[in-house]
């Protein structure tokens, strides 16, 4: 009897093994938004401040970006 019990607790166990994930990925997804939507503003907030600036943003961005991708493809 006392077999069959831990027999029924291992096979127990391992079933909450397939339990999701604890990502919220509606709520990385609503992050990603908000952090487009952020950059976006502090752009445009800077272009009119300064054009200079802008375009040194922009080159940072597009040079950062690739190297995001590929750091988080490792």
């Amino acid at each position: 009897m006392s077999q069959l019990l831990t027999l029924l607790t291992i096979a127990q166990a391992q079933n909450d093994q397939s339990d999701p994930s604890l990502i919220d990925q509606g709520g990385e997804d609503l992050i990603y938004i908000g952090l487009v939507i952020m950059i976006m503003i502090i752009i445009l907030a800077v272009g009119a401040m300064n054009r200079r600036m802008e375009q040194a943003l922009l080159f940072a961005a597009l040079f950062s970006i690739p190297l995001i991708v590929v750091l988080y493809m490792l």
